[in-house]
């Protein structure tokens, strides 16, 4: 049994290691855990081809710092033919994210391996890693379903027994507390296991829908570590109204810390020191995650050195700045460490590769640790680097990369989002969200200066008010900001690209803003889908919200099952349209309601003839359908389904097409011994049907290719209900049941080892011949004396009667087996498929079955009798011949040519007497008259009228011997 208290440990350990803040002073070892997560599955899925192709970006010439910043113009990319309107043409250049303060260099320096275009895969891959995350993800919830039912169990059982003892009721409160962690690993579990699906693919320099796709399945992962609560945010009017409340309250409350450092102050806002709100915790998550997502895609040598060339220049050699020929390269990847939270390892490029200054400009507003000043100069700094991003961005010839940097640090958000390095919709919401963390930062600390100005009047950085209030206002538009009001400015950006039109990047905004936005987004969403990868993106989301209302918490969201039913409904159609996909059908059905898996799912299996994809689809029946012998049900409408489909081509002499899928049909009830009894059934079924119809050939064949056990399955069932005394209706109903399909069966059975029986001697007597011949003798009788003439008259005898012997014995043999498997169906056990005792009528179709046995055994009877007959005449009449021709050849009686013949000397009793079958024809009668075996009551009176004739011309016959 699972240990669960490990379980929640690892689940703790697993949230802890997640939990990295935006503001750490310490080596962020544990960020790449995710990465060494990831890196292995792609190393078990495949060891193909892993190395980096990242090509850096040319160098190009550049104006020092001090020059650029007093020189007016200039456009937003080192391209002199740059124009706003080109858009970027692989966004795989673009690298990800993190706060400009925090150390936050990795000691650990081994690359992440990464595959570069790999060789295209079969989208059966994508719907297969979607499909397997999915179906561990309904096992574990089912596990977990038990679990809590057990739990329950237990605590009606205490509330019953009056057990009310404090150690019981603290017992319950810490399975309570394991269930809900355990809870949260599954759907963590399930989570990480989509982004891995996805990022795997996201290589594929091609098309970045991939990376997209898992970044979404990557900000749920995130936003679900926090609780339900942040994952499904409420972004009601009246919520978003109280968040900024709550900021500004949290705010003052640690602004009163006068004699805290900037540094202590930091720690507290983004290490989520004691009573940070919700709100500032999740936004600084989804920063978390969006430098995530931009650290997945960095050039596995973003962090190596450098080396440079100064550019002579005499006029900034004076200036002590000098250029070089890496600068574009270098800024690149410089860009790149930011956006993905380290800064540190930024700076450490700049250093290591020959330019020390542009590392000092980066980190001019890191907070002071141990100075209860700080940094005085972070506003100036910050204030400064607004404007240096702002002349740049009108400068011409300057690069793209530096200005992107200028601007993220300052939180110059307009000059972000027009930037060329930032024109997709991910560096926008990056820009933004951080703005916002930057503006709530920048409001604790001048609150905090504002509480030492008033309280301690020489504090040392009260000359710089005028400073901070004047970056302030520069971002005035970001404060109060809220995520409804980052993503409306999107969605307002010039460029098209930046606008989050595409669904992955709606889906984010979405989630990002809160459950109204979400409900918002799938209502369209659903509405609008044009592609096959979009459905099943849409379809996993639904089925994910969904599954709240089952959890522990039962938390909701209105219209997730209307959603879920719907896509899923369309998904399942959509899987049934590919036959490599087939075998999923059933794990998406089995989230659907009823009616769908008992109308829809059948008429999508009619189409899985493969023996392998039906065993499996059993297995799947049994384990996902969340009814007890809901497969059995379904497996039986499958059948029903194609049982009804009609015969194009009547032809009942011929086994056609349509026959054959109708037999392979019950073949779905093989698979498991639980169906054996249903399986009996629809045998029957189907010979009722091919009767019905006169297919005698087709039923024949299919009872002939019926596995062999199924009987004996069958009757052990039988026996085994019969031997438990049986209290529950539906259990008698289902012993009655089996037992009627049993002797139904049996009575088919014994129907078509008759007519077998019947062909078989039919052929036999057709093949032998009445008379014999002992061939001729070659030599000259004449010369041959009265001995000699008598040897070889006697030898001649032995021969004729030897072979006489052989013919007549396989016609006996034959006869007697046809014979005895006639008389087999008409003393048939309580009449042949007679149903008078223990008849079950529960529904339209046990009536119609009543009907049809009668109206077959009408039809068939009849026709049985007369074979029955057949066999005793053409057998006498056939036995009369060839006795006749032993007499005649011997030159004997009768009496003597038959006692020559007979070996047992049986004499007229013999069965190679006429006599013998003459007698057998006539005790039809006895048969007939029975009411034990009620065959009189189906005989017309033609029927009677051609047994007495026959029974007349059998007793002349039988005088005659």
């Amino acid at each position: 049994m699972m240990d669960y208290e490990d379980e929640a440990a690892k689940i703790s350990a697993e949230i802890d290691r997640w939990q990295s803040p935006r503001f750490e002073h310490t080596e962020r070892r544990a960020r790449r855990s995710f990465e060494e997560d990831t890196n292995r599955y792609l190393m078990e899925e495949d060891t193909n081809d892993r190395h980096v192709s990242f090509t850096p970006a040319p160098a190009t010439p550049a104006l020092s710092l001090l020059k650029r910043m007093g020189t007016p113009a200039a456009s937003m990319n080192s391209d002199p033919n740059w124009t706003e309107d080109d858009k970027m043409d692989d966004e795989d250049d673009y690298v990800p994210i993190q706060s400009p303060w925090v150390s936050r260099s990795v000691t650990d320096t081994t690359p992440i391996v990464r595959r570069s275009n790999p060789s295209f895969q079969s989208s059966h891959t994508d719907y297969k890693r979607y499909y397997d995350a999915s179906l561990t993800y309904l096992r574990d919830r089912r596990r977990l379903s038990e679990r809590l039912a057990l739990q329950n169990e237990k605590a009606e059982l205490l509330q019953d027994a009056m057990i009310i003892a404090e150690e019981n009721e603290g017992s319950d409160l810490q399975v309570d507390q394991k269930l809900i962690k355990d809870e949260t690993q599954v759907e963590l579990d399930f989570l990480r296991a989509l982004n891995y699906a996805c990022w795997d693919r996201s290589t594929n320099a091609v098309d970045d829908s991939f990376r997209k796709e898992g970044n979404f399945w990557l900000l749920l992962y995130f936003l679900r570590q926090q609780g339900t609560t942040s994952l499904l945010w409420d972004d009601s009017y009246s919520a978003l109204h109280s968040y900024n409340n709550i900021i500004s309250s949290y705010l003052e409350s640690q602004a009163s810390f006068i004699q805290r450092s900037d540094k202590e102050l930091l720690d507290a806002l983004f290490c989520h020191g004691t009573g940070c709100p919700l709100v500032l915790k999740r936004r600084q998550r989804i920063l978390t995650w969006l430098e995530k997502c931009f650290e997945d895609v960095l050039p596995d040598d973003a962090t190596r050195p450098r080396k440079t060339k100064y550019l002579l220049n005499a006029k900034l050699t004076r200036e002590g700045l000098p250029e070089t020929d890496k600068d574009a390269e270098i800024l690149k990847n410089a860009l790149g460490l930011i956006l993905s939270g380290r800064l540190t390892d930024a700076k450490s490029l700049a250093r290591d590769s020959g330019i020390p200054w542009r590392a000092a400009v980066w980190g001019g507003g890191a907070p002071e640790d141990g100075a209860s000043t700080g940094n005085p100069r972070r506003f100036l700094w910050k204030r400064m680097m607004w404007i240096q991003a702002q002349k740049l961005s009108e400068q011409k010839g300057g690069l793209a990369d530096e200005i992107a940097i200028s601007a993220l640090l300052s939180s110059n958000l307009s000059v972000a989002l027009s930037n060329a390095s930032c024109r997709t919709w991910q560096h926008g919401l990056y820009a933004t969200i951080r703005a916002m963390l930057d503006r709530t930062e920048d409001d604790l600390l001048h609150l905090r200066n504002n509480n030492r100005r008033r309280m301690i009047p020489y504090f040392p950085v009260a000359e710089h008010e005028e400073v901070e209030s004047a970056y302030l206002r520069s971002t005035t538009e970001v404060a109060g900001w809220n995520e409804t009001d980052a993503i409306q400015i999107l969605k307002t950006a010039p460029f098209e690209c930046m606008q989050g039109t595409d669904i992955t990047e709606r889906a984010i905004a979405s989630f990002v803003i809160g459950r109204e936005s979400i409900s918002q987004f799938m209502s369209e969403a659903m509405s609008k889908v044009v592609d096959d990868p979009s459905l099943r993106f849409l379809t996993h989301i639904a089925l994910y919200m969904d599954s709240f209302s089952s959890s522990i918490n039962q938390t909701t969201i209105d219209g997730s099952t209307d959603w879920k039913n719907e896509l899923l409904s369309r998904y399942v159609e959509h899987l049934a349209s590919r036959e490599d996909l087939w075998y999923m059908i059933v794990l998406y059905a089995s989230l659907l309601p009823e009616t769908f898996i008992f109308e829809s799912l059948p008429m999508y299996l009619t189409s899985i003839e493969s023996p392998q994809e039906r065993e499996v689809v059993v297995r799947q029946l049994r384990e996902l359908l969340p009814g007890n012998d809901w497969d059995s049900d379904v497996l039986k409408r499958v059948v029903s389904i194609i049982f009804e489909e009609e015969d194009e081509s009547v032809d009942p002499k011929n086994v056609t097409p349509n026959d054959y899928l109708k037999m392979k049909a019950v073949d779905w009830l093989n698979f498991d011994d639980r169906h054996c009894g249903e399986a009996l059934v629809a045998a029957n079924h189907l010979l009722r049907q091919f009767l019905l119809a006169e297919k005698t050939i087709s039923a024949n064949t299919f009872i002939d290719n019926l596995p062999i056990d199924i009987l004996d399955n069958v009757s052990k069932f039988v026996e085994i209900l019969e031997a438990v005394e049986v209290t529950a209706v539906d259990q008698e109903v289902k012993r009655l049941r089996m037992k009627q399909a049993h002797s139904e069966f049996i009575a088919f059975k014994a129907y078509f080892n008759a007519l077998n029986a019947y062909n078989q001697w039919n052929y036999v007597k057709t093949t032998s011949s009445t008379t014999t011949s002992v061939g001729t003798y070659s030599f000259d009788e004449s010369r041959l004396n009265s001995k000699e003439l008598e040897i070889a008259r006697r030898e001649k005898h032995r021969q004729l009667i030897s072979q006489k012997r052989d013919v007549s014995g396989n016609v006996v043999s034959a006869a007697n087996a046809a014979q005895s498997a006639l008389r087999e169906v008409l003393e048939h056990p309580g009449g042949w498929l007679v149903t008078e005792d223990e008849v079950v009528l529960e529904n339209d179709a046990d009536t119609k079955r009543l009907l049809e046995l009668g109206t077959l055994r009408s039809n068939l009877i009849p026709g049985i009798v007369k074979l029955y007959q057949s066999v005793c005449s053409s057998t006498a009449e056939w036995m009369a011949a060839s006795l006749d021709d032993l007499t005649l050849q011997l030159e004997q009686k009768r009496q003597t040519a038959l006692q020559i013949l007979d070996e047992t000397s049986a004499g007229l009793d013999s069965a190679v007497s006429p006599k013998y079958w003459a007698k057998r024809g006539i005790e039809l009668l006895n048969i007939v008259s029975s009411e034990k075996d009620k065959i009189e009551s189906v005989l017309g009176p033609d029927d009677l009228k051609s047994i007495m004739e026959t029974t007349c011309q059998l007793a002349i016959l039988e005088m005659q011997y």
